[in-house]
Order: C-alpha cells, then sequence, then structure tokens
C-alpha cells in the first residue's frame, strides 16, 4: 500500500487531479498526463493516459493507451488503444486488441473485441463489435451484434466510411401503445410511419387490430381523450 501511496503522490505533484486518493490505485510504470482527472475506484495498470482525461469512476485500464481529453467512464479496458477525444462508457467493455478511433463514443453496455473502429464512430448503446474494422463517422443502432462466429470458424466483418447500421427488426415509428391502458410485459402494438400495415411482435392467431374501438385504441393519446 505504500507503493501506492507514493505513486499517487507522484501523479499529483505532476499535475495530476484526483477527487479522493485513498481510492485510486496505479501501478508503478504507470503514466498520466497533466490535468487528467482520475475518479473514485480507478485503477491503472501498465497504462499510458494522456493530459486533460478523465478516468473514472469504478474503471479499471489495463496495458492501455489513451490519448489527450479521452473520457473513460464506470468500464473496462484491457489491451487496446484509446485515441484522443473518445468517450468510453458508462458500463462499456473493451477487450483485448481494440483501436478505438478519435472522437470515437463506445457508450453503455458496448463490448469491443479484436476491433478497428475508425474516428467519429458512434456505438451509443447495447452494441456487441467483434473482430471488425469499422470505418469513419458510422452510426451503429441500440441492439447491434457483429455475428462473427458459426460455430466453426470466426470470420472479419469489414464496414466502410459513414455508414448506419440498423439492426432488424426496427421500423421507423409514428405511435406506439401497449394493449393495456398501464405498460405491460405483453407484446406492442405499433404503426409503421406510412399508417398502413402494422408490423411488430404477433401470436399466431391473434393479430392486433390497430381500429379504434377492436382490440384496443390507436394510441395513448386517443385512450386519455375517452
Amino acid at each position: 500500500m505504500d507503493d501506492f501511496a507514493a505513486k499517487r503522490q507522484a501523479l499529483l505533484e505532476s499535475g495530476v487531479r484526483m477527487m479522493d486518493p485513498d481510492t485510486v490505485y496505479v501501478e508503478a510504470g504507470v503514466t498520466v498526463g497533466a490535468g487528467t482527472l482520475l475518479l473514485p475506484g480507478t485503477i491503472l495498470r501498465g497504462t499510458v493516459v494522456g493530459a486533460n482525461c478523465e478516468i473514472g469512476p469504478n474503471t479499471m485500464l489495463t496495458d492501455c493507451t489513451v490519448g489527450d481529453g479521452a473520457v473513460i467512464n464506470s468500464s473496462q479496458c484491457n489491451e487496446s488503444t484509446i485515441e484522443a477525444g473518445a468517450h468510453v462508457g458508462p458500463f462499456a467493455y473493451i477487450r483485448p486488441n481494440c483501436h478505438v478511433g478519435r472522437d470515437v463514443k463506445v457508450g453503455d453496455f458496448v463490448e469491443l473485441k479484436n476491433s478497428t473502429i475508425g474516428d467519429g464512430t458512434k456505438i451509443a448503446h447495447l452494441t456487441y463489435v467483434g473482430d471488425a474494422d469499422v470505418g469513419r463517422r458510422v452510426n451503429f443502432g441500440c441492439g447491434t451484434v457483429l455475428v462473427n462466429y458459426d460455430g466453426n470458424r470466426k470470420y472479419r466483418t469489414t464496414i466502410g466510411d459513414d455508414c448506419f447500421i440498423i439492426p432488424p427488426p426496427a421500423p421507423r415509428l409514428r405511435r406506439m401503445c401497449p394493449p393495456t391502458p398501464w405498460p405491460s410485459p405483453g407484446p406492442v402494438r405499433w404503426r409503421s410511419l406510412a399508417g398502413r400495415q402494422p408490423t411488430g411482435p404477433r401470436r399466431r392467431g391473434s393479430e392486433p387490430s390497430l381500429r379504434r374501438g377492436a382490440a384496443g385504441p390507436e394510441c395513448c393519446e386517443d385512450r386519455r381523450k375517452r
């Protein structure tokens, strides 16, 4: 513990900021740039962190390189490079051999593995990107999974610049309404933007009608008017 205390003191003297130094653990040999803020619960192992970053709270970086101005919040990153201006977390998991480009957004419940993510790409939430080369300014919709394994072999995915990845099913919705007056775990009915063809989860033999006065009102607004 004395080694951790000595390392914390050395970092503070070099211009690193800590909200609660006693809750920060930095191994000897770790480099942290001036102006970087280490929040409670931060653990740094074999890592180089640039200047003016924000790391934590509750974040562990192992054998990573982090560029200037990056933010890593409540996440774990291993054996990877995170370029300047990137924003990781909360609750992201970056596995070994990843390269996260400049100004990339890796949001909540996103997992990366053995992938290169181009500058300016947004992976906001609930997405798995494994064994992939992703271009610049790509936008991943919620729930995207890059399927890289068929049970026998692993495959690599290549995505070009300026793509917009939307996982199916993802209808563009105008109005949504649960089948009962209050939200429930049951199926949700929705009407597409075209206003003609209902889409969504159905039970065989019990397709819901969206006509007023049938299985239920068209939308929550209509229900309130009644």
